[in-house]
């Protein structure tokens, strides 16, 4: 072979590989449960502030992955919080593969609405997620809104804070009663932010409302709020909303916008929303 032809197909590699790591990483060929969730974080985005710290979401198993690793003896009882994280779009290997994969299987099917914030600015929402809630991309933009609410509160911090500056003379009982106590306040917190921005959204005021009793009925659970709930119980969450409800019918909606840009990840299996500084 000669040299320049040698040299035409090296470079000819050299491009097909690139544009293959290109594509890989293209926003155009995501998931479809990607392309939601961006275009519903584009509409929270395009009518709310985000703040200025970037924001990564990653479409995970989910929590209901815990429960069939342990069913599957994947691991032991109250250490299968790897699982709960696993990328669903990826085909996983080795001598557990198959029990791994029906784990995500059977956790799609019956995971419902999962989703959660951190610290860190990582959401983590479940693949099942979108399936259960289907066209409903209003009720997706409550619980979108709910988890960003948490981390643009920083309620991970404050509320250790809140809680070590109080349970110095506590004994164990009594300080887990305050934890309880403190993380059911973030939560009507959050559910109500989030009720502000979905409505700032165009929304309609109700429509967190009305997700969170979808959300209670699908689960079929109908609890009412104990000492130890990290939740605010069905009755006493919808009436914290409705209170909030009913004052934002009587506001305008906010013309606050939040620009940001947008770099996915197949590798990582996340997408991260950056808030431009202007």
């Amino acid at each position: 072979m000669k040299k320049s032809v040698f040299l035409k197909l090296s470079f000819s590699f050299l491009i097909a590989l690139g544009i293959g790591n290109y594509l890989k990483d293209s926003q155009l060929l995501m998931p479809k449960e990607y392309k939601v969730l961006k275009s519903t974080v584009n509409k929270l985005a395009e009518n709310n502030t985000l703040g200025d710290r970037p924001i990564t979401f990653t479409i995970v198993s989910g929590s209901y992955t815990t429960w069939m690793a342990e069913e599957l003896d994947l691991c032991k009882e109250k250490d299968c919080s790897f699982y709960e994280h696993l990328n669903p779009f990826k085909e996983h290997k080795g001598s557990s593969s198959r029990n791994i994969q029906e784990a995500i299987r059977q956790s799609y099917l019956f995971g419902g609405v999962d989703a959660s914030s951190f610290p860190n600015g990582i959401i983590t929402i479940s693949q099942s997620s979108f399936p259960t809630y289907g066209k409903r991309n209003d009720f997706l933009s409550c619980t979108i809104a709910h988890e960003i609410a948490h981390f643009l509160s920083n309620d991970v911090f404050s509320n250790s804070l809140k809680v070590s500056k109080k349970n110095r003379d506590l004994d164990d009982e009594e300080k887990e009663l305050l934890e309880m106590k403190v993380s059911r306040e973030s939560e009507k917190e959050a559910d109500a932010k989030a009720t502000e921005m979905v409505f700032n959204s165009g929304y309609a005021a109700e429509t967190c409302l009305k997700e969170i009793d979808f959300l209670y009925k699908i689960s079929g659970i109908g609890d009412i709020t104990h000492e130890k709930s990290s939740h605010p119980g069905y009755e006493q969450r919808m009436l914290s909303i409705k209170e909030v409800v009913e004052r934002l019918n009587l506001s305008k909606r906010s013309n606050d916008r939040t620009e940001g840009k947008w770099k996915y990840s197949r590798r990582n299996n996340s997408l991260v929303f950056d808030p431009i500084s202007f």
